[in-house]
Formats: structure tokens, C-alpha cells, sequence
């Protein structure tokens, strides 16, 4: 089930919310993962957006590969869990809020430049 808002475009491409999605690769400008599981978010630029990637009640997914960069805040995970972020570059901006997760993984991310790097809440 893939819900593209076809009217919404960030940078050339389509705003992608994606829900109750199981094994899916995703290209996009910006992504909303709710409620979802096994899914990859990898090599995408993510840039001069609000949020470039949310997981909200999503487990087992990866974000690996991606430059998210002068946004308002880069990774967003809240109720979230088993998720691993691997090889971003976070720079300018907010780094990664965590917010009610847990077993999460975090590595070989460069997080330079933010107001914070990592904040859990």
C-alpha cells in the first residue's frame, strides 16, 4: 500500500508516506515511515526540508546511506524500535531526535554542524 501525494513535490520528487508497508527500497524527497516494517530508506539526499526521514511505530528498518543536510531536523524515530541508522551524513541542522524507542542501532554516521547531534527524549 503506497500513498505518493502526487500534488507534493520536494526537490523534483514525490513526497512518499508510506503506511503499514512491509519490504519495500524507497525514492523519495522526503519520507514518512508509520507503522510500518523491513523497509529501507538508503541513498537518497535529503536537503533544506523540515524533517528529511520520519519512523513513527515502525520496527526493523534501515536508513544507510543518505545525506540529510540543512534541514530543520534530519531522523526523527518515536515509538519506534529494532531500527538501524548506518553511514548518514547529518550536518546542519537538527541531528536524530529519539523520542519513546528502543533497541535501536546508530553507526558510522557523520553528524557534524547541528544544534545537537543525537537527543533522545
Amino acid at each position: 500500500m503506497w500513498f505518493y501525494l502526487v500534488s507534493h513535490f520536494i526537490k523534483s520528487k514525490f513526497f512518499v508516506f508510506l503506511k503499514l508497508i512491509k519490504k519495500k527500497n524507497i525514492d523519495a524527497g522526503q519520507v514518512l515511515l508509520i507503522n510500518s516494517k523491513n523497509l529501507t530508506v538508503k541513498n537518497l539526499n535529503l536537503t533544506k526540508i523540515d524533517i528529511g526521514t520520519v519512523l513513527y511505530v515502525t520496527i526493523y528498518c534501515k536508513i544507510s546511506n543518505n545525506i540529510q543536510c540543512n534541514n530543520k531536523i534530519g531522523i526523527v524515530l518515536e515509538s519506534s524500535r529494532t531500527n538501524l541508522i548506518t553511514c548518514n551524513n547529518i550536518t546542519y541542522q537538527k541531528g536524530v531526535l529519539m523520542a519513546e524507542m528502543e533497541l535501536h542501532s546508530s553507526r558510522r554516521n557523520i553528524i557534524t554542524n547541528n544544534n545537537f547531534g543525537t537527543f533522545l527524549i
